[in-house]
């Protein structure tokens, strides 16, 4: 029991700054990723939501339009970067397959340690005070 304990906090460790990678990978900050993510305009970013901003995020590693994103396909201006290895360890724990490939509904069951930490009523929903405290967990992961 106690080594299934420490199993899973090493991997909450691994996942989360992963999860903040995604969060805006591409230089965006934080802020901006939630903004574009809260589609409906309420002032709240549902899980969903959340997860449905990565289908563009997707698109945007998916230049080639094949579906897929290969493991080791990390754009060389973030490649350099602690950001790009935290894409790379991404998207290898994405693929649930093993295939050397993540597609789409693989990136879309990809856990979610961020949002799941930063919504601290557990209601799928992040408030104003829940957006800022992700941006500030997503700011002390990188």
């Amino acid at each position: 029991m106690r080594a299934s304990r420490l199993v899973l906090v090493a991997l909450a460790t691994i996942i989360a700054p992963l999860s903040a990678c995604l969060a805006a990978p591409f230089g965006d900050s934080a802020a901006d990723s939630l903004a574009r993510a809260d589609t409906n305009h309420d002032g709240f970013i549902s899980k969903a939501e959340f997860i449905a901003n990565r289908a563009l995020q997707f698109d945007q590693l998916d230049r080639a339009k094949r579906g897929y994103v290969p493991v080791d396909a990390v754009p060389s201006f973030l490649a350099s970067s602690g950001r790009g290895a935290a894409l790379s360890a991404l998207l290898r724990s994405a693929d649930r397959d093993h295939d050397g490939r993540v597609t789409r509904a693989e990136l879309a069951a990809a856990p979610t340690p961020t949002f799941d930490r930063a919504d601290r009523d557990h209601n799928g929903l992040l408030d104003a005070d829940e957006q800022a405290y992700f941006v500030r967990l997503v700011e002390r992961e990188r």
